[in-house]
């Protein structure tokens, strides 16, 4: 189910990971390193 949710997420991170990339990064990866082996 986690995957399901992280799917739309990604999609509406996308931008938001591009400017704040740095920050980002280090925020998303803590909470749920799933997403951004998606986002990859």
């Amino acid at each position: 189910m986690a995957a399901g949710v992280a799917v739309p997420e990604v999609k509406t991170a996308g931008p938001s990971i591009g400017v704040l990339d740095k920050k980002e990064v280090s925020f998303e990866t803590s909470i749920r390193p799933e997403d951004k082996a998606l986002t990859l």
